[in-house]
């Protein structure tokens, strides 16, 4: 039997030899089997996984249970590292500003058309915009 298939764990190789005798009658067959040296070979096969292949094998566990990947932890990680220098540089400009400045708000008005689907009373409202100033912005000696 020819099969490129690859060879099992544990497996043994036996020398074999084949003789054949023309017998006096055709309908009969005589089989004998002997072994041709004392010993046989036996291979054994050992599987060693590297370091690459574990890694991979926990990637694709990961990746079948958790739907993550290897990628998507260190975007998880730059995420947090990313997320903790912003809060952090935040709260360092915070203490260097000075507490006591408050803001204002101040309201600005434009006419924005309502939409009416009676084209004989045409009509308008004012609709507030917000604006945030701090104190330090707004000239209060306008007046």
């Amino acid at each position: 039997m020819i099969c490129n298939c690859l060879p099992e764990c544990d497996y043994y190789i036996y020398s074999a030899q084949f003789s054949n005798v023309p017998l006096h009658n055709t309908n009969d067959i005589m089989l004998d089997v002997h072994y041709l040296g004392q010993t046989s070979f036996r291979y054994k096969t050992d599987i060693v996984i590297s370091q690459m292949d574990l890694l991979v094998s926990f990637g694709g566990i990961i990746s079948l249970f958790l739907g993550g990947s290897l990628l998507s932890v260190i975007e998880l990680v730059y995420y947090l590292v990313s997320v903790m220098f912003s809060s952090l540089r935040s709260r360092l400009k915070t203490e260097e500003e000075p507490r006591n400045r408050s803001s204002v708000i101040h309201v600005h008005t434009r006419v924005l058309p309502i939409l009416d689907y009676n084209p004989l009373k045409p009509r308008a409202r004012k609709i507030p915009i917000f604006t945030n100033y701090g104190l330090a912005d707004l000239n209060l000696n306008r007046y």
